[in-house]
């Protein structure tokens, strides 16, 4: 249960019938309005302007005032064997507080990722409950995939994957394991400071001894493999991502100081 997290400074509890979320103090008396008739993925899905990303559930980047700017709203799904099982059932304790605090200690150790600002569970029949996360969203950004997927970024491909390896530095110093280090899981944005590769999805990431080298391999090892599935089965183009372009990136993670 979320009530079961050790609480975090400028987070609360709401509870509303069976649902227990752990949310910033600024949306916390817009969350209680919003739980009295929905969940907080449902009252996303229902927004006439929301932008609406696919995924294993779509996700809804809707406007939350008095918060400025969007938030990404989340529903939790398993994945694999299991996934077709239960879907988006879960045994307590759920991940989503995970999330909250990974992130925090992500974002502490200076890993761009996006701030959580709810996590929450609802009663899914006996013991199981389903969970919702809200983060804040990242305008202008396009995950990997896009990104490589789009001839207009070929000429900025370099300065991209030194951004994913200054990432994964950063990965590494913080001694941060992500098993699930794929390409839909890191976004690019772009600035007057170049880009910056943010990471996703960090309820699975696992904290070691900070630099520890091993860390380091096994984030690579893991993108890689997502970079070469995408190569061979996704990409709308043969020549979206070379030999030499993944010679490279693994050439700058393992180059960059942790």
């Amino acid at each position: 249960m979320i009530s079961d997290m050790i609480p975090i400074v400028g987070y609360e509890h709401v509870t509303v019938g069976g649902a227990n979320i752990l949310v910033a103090r600024s949306l916390a008396a817009r969350t209680r309005e919003i739980l009295e008739n929905d969940t907080l993925y449902s009252y996303a899905a229902k927004d006439p302007d929301a932008l609406v990303f696919q995924g294993r559930a779509p996700v809804y980047a809707i406007s939350l005032p008095p918060l400025s700017g969007r938030v990404a709203v989340r529903h939790v799904m398993r994945g694999g064997f299991v996934g077709r099982l239960l879907h988006d059932r879960f045994l307590p304790p759920t991940r989503v507080a995970r999330e909250l605090t990974a992130a925090f200690r992500l974002r502490l150790g200076g890993v761009p990722t996006p701030e959580v600002l709810a996590v929450g569970t609802y009663p899914a029949g006996g013991f199981f409950r389903r969970a919702d996360v809200v983060t804040r969203f990242v305008e202008g950004s396009a995950d990997l995939s896009a990104v490589f997927g789009d001839v207009r970024n070929d000429a900025q491909r370099h300065p991209i994957l030194d951004a994913v390896a200054k990432l994964l530095s950063r990965l590494t110093a913080t001694g941060a394991q992500h098993p699930d280090l794929n390409l839909k899981n890191v976004l690019i944005t772009s600035g007057d400071d170049g880009y910056i590769a943010h990471v996703l999805d960090v309820d699975r990431v696992h904290f070691h001894v900070p630099g520890d080298p091993l860390v380091g391999r096994a984030n690579i090892e893991r993108l890689m493999r997502s970079l070469r599935q995408w190569r061979t089965r996704l990409a709308p183009r043969t020549n979206a991502l070379s030999d030499d372009d993944m010679s490279y990136l693994a050439l700058a993670a393992a180059a960059q100081p942790a």
